[in-house]
């Protein structure tokens, strides 16, 4: 009907979303009373993948046609409630206390440890169960720097192989197969590994993909992965070990041979030597592992070839490798690999070396040394200089050998020929629950703990789609996920000064989130969150210089900044109230003026619906589209790219004409209510899911840990040993660190001390919550619920049948004693009782109409 008709108007395609929201693009799609069978499509319809407008590729203007052929629907990722199998742990307790001679961290090993345990002293030969030799404290030591080495290489721009990929490789490494099979075992599944976001075009917000082809992987792990390889096959023996290859060094008092020669490797200068005639030393600058499958790119450093003579220089600092062709007589031969190590054990252990050294970072820049001893990248903390502010846990992460590495077809070992079972980082709060407790084995509240490791790293869009932060201070380790999440008023970090942005007066900004598309699938998919915070423009760094921003916008921060500032304001205050008010009590609208709602420009704070869902309540479609909360109401697939999109974009409304000055009296913004003036935030509630047996919410663990840091550390800590012995019983892995413990602690740790919400049930010695629901020999709520329901129906039964019997007994003349057990005996009156009711009822009848009774 009406084939290449007009049909914008006739559909309403500008009024498909009603109220506020009339300012979002409108969407095509079927349009029965105009096209008839067909629909009303245009080439923005298509490209925004509108349900039925699928081949409207290149149609200028709405028209009618048969533009309809459906995607496939991308499989449904969604889970049911988690079944609550799983007890929740009790509080912590301090473990014994560390000896005074003993390493409390594995940074605080090294090689001339005096109480150094041996390889016989920890168990020679594979473990009866197949699974890895434990390691020697030297041998940690020697990995441990080697890891340190390349993680502090890492930055912004280049972080293959950083602290949080190492960590983000041990939860993955963990998944379980599809079949039910694996945990950790040093493998990963391949598939997509390497693959590149783009296109054709280089642009990864073009919506190219269709939905259907969505699929969770461990695409960015294939550096982390090759990188621990080569440490699992390097001789360290004839390395590190024996003191042939020594950093910090150089060479004192040799003749140079050649060089520098551009090399990509400390192999390559090595190789160098060896085939040069007369060269016996070398030196070359520490370079970041080179994969030649990885698009990083490759570094080129200068290696520098000596004889023989002179000899090494250990350095104070630097990054400088000196070493020898030939090592001293007697030097042995070992790897990892050769000493039956397993290479799953590895990877646990390098998620373990990047803990401790994010939250060194982070308790380096409590002290205000926020590049740290090593000139690592800046770290921005909220609570710099604050008591409280450093990571103090009263126990060490406690590092077990005994990991069996998998068995694989793969053209290489740590390649698996198996489907994993990955989450979808669209799960909502019950469905990250769920999941975890099937795979993991973990509880509501160790879901919530575990979280916390989002803390360090950051989103990659070539490899995910998804773009940006969780936090500024990504390579610091601390709880400032779930201050970000949780909303909780912060500073505005944007500049390497540190500078605390907040509002005029220097409170700390209100937080906003709303959802966003990232657009990789036709959607719109996939979806992440991304906060706003109500601060000032920075003033001090005058970041809002920057370039591609609205004219207007730019205007008013200069404006903002240079004009009318009161003393000791960072920026003219909005609203009205007293100097050093904030602006929560006095600003009426964050969506304008000075004080407004706006992202930290390149390093905007972001979250998944994974994370949001366990602080905040709302559903999820199968394409990955929360919803649920009044600030999505305009948020579908399709749709508008931001949840906030009514309220403008960078700061600056949406006005009824737009080419008027920031400061002209005729501006009318074209929407402007109550929730414009609380800059569009997604409005989602608390989630109020508690796990069964858990004595609180998710969204109150959420806030425990956004609240108070050392009780976060306490509970990731077992969280993090939990996830990295997936797959194990307990007795099937021994401790290696604490060295200390190796022989005393027992494992599983000491019993824990239950909160106070919980209470001894007596009878054994598990804890039931004070709130949890009555169980008896494991039967579940439900089955209780129908155990009093069949109780009751039982007792009303009983009642009627011998309601029924008094009854008849009664009629049949002959069962007054009966029913004198069945019927309450009645009270007999006293005579002047008797004497007053007669009187009353005669006062009462016709023949006294004109008597009224009154109570006395």
């Amino acid at each position: 009907l009406r084939e290449g008709e007009s049909c914008h108007s006739q559909c309403n395609l500008d009024s498909v979303n009603d109220g506020p929201f009339t300012v979002l693009v409108s969407a095509g799609g079927d349009c029965p009373a105009w096209c008839g069978t067909g629909q009303c499509c245009s080439n923005i319809d298509w490209y925004r993948g509108v349900d039925g407008c699928e081949l409207a590729e290149g149609v200028g203007t709405a028209v009618c046609g048969h533009w309809k052929q459906p995607h496939p629907l991308p499989t449904d990722f969604r889970l049911p409630l988690p079944r609550g199998t799983i007890p929740t742990p009790r509080i912590p307790v301090p473990e014994p206390q560390v000896p005074a001679w003993a390493p409390f961290w594995i940074a605080d090993y090294n090689f001339t440890l005096r109480n150094e345990i041996s390889v016989d002293d920890v168990g020679s030969g594979a473990l009866p169960s197949g699974g890895g030799r434990p390691w020697t404290t030297r041998e940690m030591a020697l990995v441990r720097d080697l890891l340190l080495r390349e993680i502090r290489l890492s930055g912004r721009g280049r972080d293959a192989i950083s602290g949080a990929r190492l960590l983000r490789l041990a939860f993955h490494d963990c998944l379980r197969y599809e079949d039910g099979s694996g945990g950790c075992d040093g493998c990963l599944e391949w598939e997509s590994m390497g693959a590149v976001l783009g296109g054709d075009n280089g642009r990864v917000e073009d919506r190219e993909w269709p939905d259907h082809t969505r699929r969770q992987s461990n695409n960015g792990l294939q550096e982390a992965v090759r990188f621990l390889q080569y440490l699992y096959t390097l001789d360290l023996g004839y390395s590190y070990d024996s003191g042939c290859w020594q950093t910090p060094a150089t060479i004192s008092g040799a003749t140079l041979l050649a060089g520098p020669i551009e090399v990509r490797s400390t192999e390559q200068c090595f190789d160098l030597c060896r085939n040069t005639s007369g060269c016996e030393q070398f030196t070359v600058p520490q370079l970041p592992f080179d994969d030649p499958d990885g698009f990083w790119g490759r570094s080129v450093v200068g290696c520098r070839l000596f004889d023989g003579g002179g000899s090494v220089r250990q350095l104070t600092r630097g990054r400088l490798i000196a070493g020898r062709v030939q090592c001293a007589a007697g030097t042995q031969s070992w790897s990892l690999q050769s000493r039956n190590k397993s290479r799953a054990d590895l990877w646990a252990f390098a998620a373990l070396v990047a803990v401790e050294e994010g939250i060194a970072r982070h308790n380096w820049a409590c002290d205000g040394d926020r590049r740290g001893p090593h000139n690592g990248p800046i770290q921005c903390i909220q609570r710099e200089g604050e008591d409280g502010c450093k990571i103090k846990p009263s126990r060490p992460l406690y590092f077990r050998t005994g990991r069996k590495d998998c068995t694989t077809t793969a053209d290489a070992p740590y390649k698996a020929d198996k489907r994993e079972y990955h989450p979808d980082e669209h799960f909502n709060g019950t469905m990250a629950v769920k999941f975890m407790e099937s795979e993991f084995g973990f509880s509501g509240r160790e879901t919530v703990a575990i979280m916390g490791a989002h803390t360090m790293g950051r989103f990659h869009q070539r490899q995910s789609a998804h773009k940006y932060v969780w936090t500024t201070d990504f390579q610091a380790f601390n709880n400032q996920y779930y201050r970000n999440v949780a909303g909780k008023p912060d500073w505005w970090f944007d500049d390497d000064e540190c500078t605390k942005v907040g509002d005029a007066w220097g409170h700390k900004g209100e937080a906003i989130w709303i959802a966003k598309m990232n657009q990789a699938f036709r959607t719109g998919a996939p979806v992440q969150w991304i906060q706003k915070k109500v601060v000032c423009p920075n003033c001090a760094d005058r970041s809002y210089e920057r370039g591609g921003r609205n004219p207007q916008r730019l205007a008013k921060d200069r404006d903002c900044c240079l004009n009318d500032v009161p003393q000791g304001a960072q920026c003219r205050p909005d609203g009205r109230g007293a100097n050093g008010s904030a602006a929560a009590d006095r600003d009426d609208d964050y969506s304008d003026g000075c004080e407004y709602s706006h992202f930290i420009f390149g390093r905007d704070e972001t979250a998944l619906s994974v994370d949001m869902g366990l602080m905040y309540k709302f559903d999820v479609d199968r394409f990955g589209f929360p919803s649920g909360c009044p600030g999505l109401a305009s948020f579908y697939p399709s749709a508008g790219r931001w949840s906030d999109y009514t309220c403008g974009i960078d700061g600056r409304p949406w006005f009824e004409d737009p080419s008027l000055a920031f400061d002209d009296p005729n501006l009318r913004r074209v929407t402007n209510n109550s929730w414009t003036a609380r800059a569009c935030p997604m409005d989602c509630p608390l989630q109020d899911y508690r796990y069964p047996g858990d004595c609180e919410t998710l969204s109150e663990h959420f806030l425990r840990f956004a609240d108070d840091q050392a009780a976060w550390i306490e509970e990731f800590f077992p969280a993090l040993e939990k996830m990295i012995a997936n797959g194990y019983a307990p007795d099937e892995l021994v401790v290696s660190h604490p060295a200390w413990g190796i022989n005393d602690l027992p494992t599983p740790p000491l019993p824990q001390k239950p909160p106070d919400c919980f209470v001894d049930d007596v009878i054994g010695d598990d804890y039931i919550p004070k709130t949890a629901p009555l169980k008896i020999d494991g039967s579940t709520n439900r089955d209780w619920l129908l155990v009093l329901a069949w109780v009751f129906a039982l007792v009303l039964v009983m009642f009627i049948v011998l309601l029924a019997i008094c009854w008849c007994s009664y009629r049949r003349g002959n069962g007054a004693a009966v029913w004198r057990l069945c019927m309450p005996a009645q009270r007999v009156p006293k005579p002047e009782e008797e004497a007053v009711a007669v009187s009353a009822s005669r006062l009462r009848s016709p023949t006294y109409p004109h008597v009224k009774i009154e109570k006395v």
